[in-house]
């Protein structure tokens, strides 16, 4: 069978630009529509495109293996490597894919922009505030790098919908208080993504949504999750975060560029950049646990995510300092069965660096660590790449964004 994508169109709502297509996918036919919202005056300017709907249903496709017809035109650049070199990569890194043919019309003119922003995925995490700490604080990388706008799509990265609107609502809340723009799309695509979670899709799906809103940036940063040295050293994943900066570069449109940011920092040494910067480090959002009521605290402070980011804030600076923002008594609670769990990830496969640097910080930690702590951080293998855990504590009590600065 074939996966059929025609009749494109557009429709004006009042909070939203919707983008629809309609979409044959295994004998079923329904409308796919990017909800798009943004506080950009001119999110309503768009000129229609194939392009997203293209990247959104590729990996589906090559999950099912039915190839992909579009009635319409995609930029010839995209198009021709989505043929080729992106479904190599893809192959290579996710297991049960099955090469496609692509079937559509190569565009060779540019879409209208309206607007050149840098645009960037935002969460609030780890990586997203390093990113802001960079581009918009300490201003130290080259102008065509400084954010402008921050994206938040919604696309699967959280299952309970009240979730979204809070982290919406705190990138609004960001976007305000950084004086830039917010944008972003939402788009109920699990029932093509079955079998294929978020942690190994997020690319595709992120990236379908920035061409949802191509007309609105010049440049998309990527915030990655690995730093180069590691990926070049990893010999196995479950996902596509250490073939990043080779990926995304192949989502370029004439009009379009996207770029991977942060992948010269493992990520505890972020944490400690981020903890420099006060402003950033107290409106940290990094919380993974499923419906998570978060109206008191944004983080659970007990979850994969939550319980290792406590802890190198404990070993680089002052835990009390974050009460407001982690739920430091479920931390406090469950450290046990947290740091059994945590023990369990690390050293299960090499793809949990963050946990190995964790483990490794743990060993060398000048606080007081309960024995067993000590005694498991030995049997979880060293990370790829050794950080110098004495500069992350200097960096980390630096203060080099003093909160009366915003």
């Amino acid at each position: 069978m074939t996966i059929q994508v025609s009749e494109l169109r557009q429709e004006a709502k009042e909070d939203s630009h919707d983008l629809i297509a309609r979409v044959c996918f295994k004998g079923r036919t329904r409308d796919v529509v990017f909800s798009r919202f943004s506080s950009e005056s001119q999110l309503f300017e768009s000129e229609p495109s194939f392009d997203p709907f293209l990247i959104l249903l590729l990996l589906p496709a090559m999950r099912v293996g039915e190839a992909i017809e579009i009635e319409g035109e995609v930029d010839d650049l995209l198009l021709y490597r989505v043929q080729t070199l992106i479904q190599d990569l893809l192959q290579d890194n996710v297991p049960n894919l099955q090469r496609v043919e692509i079937h559509a019309q190569a565009r060779k003119r540019g879409l209208k922009q309206v607007r050149s922003h840098v645009a960037t995925g935002f969460s609030g995490g780890v990586d997203s505030m390093h990113l802001l700490d960079a581009a918009i604080f300490r201003k130290c990388v080259p102008d065509e790098m400084r954010v402008s706008l921050l994206v938040h799509n919604g696309l699967g990265s959280v299952t309970d919908r009240g979730q979204f609107e809070n982290n919406l609502q705190h990138t609004r809340q960001w976007a305000e208080a950084l004086q830039v723009e917010y944008a972003g799309a939402n788009c109920d695509v699990e029932d093509y993504y079955s079998g294929l979670s978020f942690a190994v899709s997020h690319h595709l799906r992120n990236v379908a949504a920035a061409l949802s809103i191509a007309h609105l940036h010049e440049s998309y940063l990527y915030c990655s999750s690995m730093d180069l040295r590691t990926s070049v050293r990893i010999n196995q994943s479950k996902s596509l975060n250490h073939v990043e900066g080779h990926l995304l570069p192949m989502f370029n449109t004439k009009q379009n560029r996207f770029h991977s940011f942060g992948s010269e920092h493992p990520r505890i040494e972020k944490i400690s950049q981020v903890m420099a910067n006060l402003n950033l480090a107290m409106g940290l959002n990094v919380c993974a646990r499923p419906n998570h009521d978060n109206s008191r605290f944004i983080n659970c402070g007990r979850c994969y995510k939550c319980f290792p980011v406590l802890l190198a804030i404990r070993e680089f600076g002052d835990l009390k300092s974050y009460k407001e923002h982690f739920d430091l008594d479920s931390f406090q609670k469950l450290y046990v069965r947290c740091m059994l769990n945590m023990f369990w990830r690390g050293s299960r496969h090499q793809g949990n660096q963050f946990v190995r640097h964790t483990f490794r910080m743990l060993r060398h930690s000048k606080l007081h660590q309960p024995w067993w702590v000590r005694s498991l951080s030995k049997f979880v293998p060293e990370p790829l790449v050794k950080s110098d855990l004495n500069r992350l504590r200097s960096i980390a009590k630096a203060n080099h964004v003093p909160p009366s600065e915003t």
